[in-house]
């Protein structure tokens, strides 16, 4: 009798854990989460990597973000929805060789299908004000090309672009938050918190006028711009280029083209880790050189190394984009 009411309670266990699975997945469909969906990207080189929702449940990311788009797809204007996780570095694409069906086809190095996938990161460190960030960024200035309908093989077109709009953080109701929104409440906490610094400072005497001078020198690098060396592959321009950071973990990305007076302005994020993403985007201009002409924009990761801010990623049509700055 004890072993069948053992095997009642395991049974009933396993029950309620598949249930709990089962309903947390159909919570996120019910409020709009679609089933499928891929990330934004340029898939020339590989073809896209169309993900189930139940993967991304089961993977147990600590954010999952549904973006909403209005976008003209295929000729009429939808709210398209595209999913985020936080599991995932959708800043860079890693492309990896699927095994084929077909035995002699597997055999044949170039005849393997590519694809293009995020690649997989910890995200216990992330905060939810970082992710955030990245996932309107990355909504914002990544481009859709090459896409391919999963069941019809046939390509999808997407045209005119709204904003990005950010509709759930896992099931929290973050009712349509956008990327000029969020900058403007982050600002706003950001000037809060300055002014609750300022007035702490004001109060205390504990650390004297040298001592403070030494830990602002050390810690703080929003006092002045950040003058940057940057790279960007097959750009034939000059760069004159600065960061200027807010607080110690976001600010924004300025860079001049001299010879044809564009000014280019972007954002940058360090989670606690000293590592984040940035973004960049030039207004088109049919005078620049080639493909530069219009969609020139560009994003990738950053980290701290050392006393240097380095950042690397690509641009539209996967040039090269570096740039290096001393913080200290």
């Amino acid at each position: 009798m004890k072993r069948f009411s053992i095997f009642l309670s395991i049974f009933f266990f396993l029950i309620t854990s598949f249930d709990s699975k089962a309903l947390n997945l159909d919570k996120l469909a019910e409020i709009g989460y679609p089933r499928t969906f891929f990330y934004k990207d340029n898939y020339t080189r590989s073809k896209v990597k169309w993900f189930d929702l139940q993967e991304i449940v089961n993977d147990k990311p600590k954010y999952i973000a549904l973006i909403e788009q209005n976008i003209k797809v295929d000729g009429e204007f939808v709210d398209y929805k595209f999913v985020y996780s936080s599991k995932h570095n959708f800043f860079k694409f890693i492309i990896k060789e699927v095994e084929n069906k077909n035995y002699f086809l597997d055999k044949v190095s170039f005849l393997k299908e590519k694809v293009s996938i995020p690649e997989e990161i910890n995200d216990q460190d992330i905060l939810e004000n970082e992710f955030i960030e990245s996932v309107l960024d990355h909504c914002a200035y990544s481009q859709i090309k090459n896409v391919k309908n999963p069941d019809t093989k046939k390509k999808i077109v997407f045209k005119k672009f709204d904003k990005c709009k950010l509709k759930f953080l896992n099931t929290k109701n973050m009712n349509d938050l956008t990327l000029e929104k969020f900058a403007e409440l982050d600002n706003k906490k950001n000037n809060e918190e300055n002014t609750s610094k300022k007035d702490v400072n004001e109060k205390t005497k504990k650390i004297s006028k040298d001592q403070k001078n030494s830990i602002e020198e050390d810690l703080d690098i929003t006092k002045n711009p950040l003058n940057a060396s940057f790279m960007w592959a097959k750009l034939p321009y000059p760069v004159i280029s600065n960061i200027v950071m807010s607080t110690n973990k976001s600010g924004l990305i300025k860079i001049n083209l001299y010879e044809t007076k564009d000014e280019c302005v972007g954002t940058i994020a360090l989670n606690s880790n000293n590592e984040g993403s940035w973004s960049i985007s030039c207004p088109d201009n049919s005078e620049r050189f080639g493909v530069f002409k219009k969609k020139m924009v560009a994003s990738g990761t950053v980290l701290i190394e050392s006393d240097l801010l380095i950042g690397s990623g690509f641009d539209a049509y996967r040039n090269k984009v570096k740039f290096v700055s001393k913080i200290k």
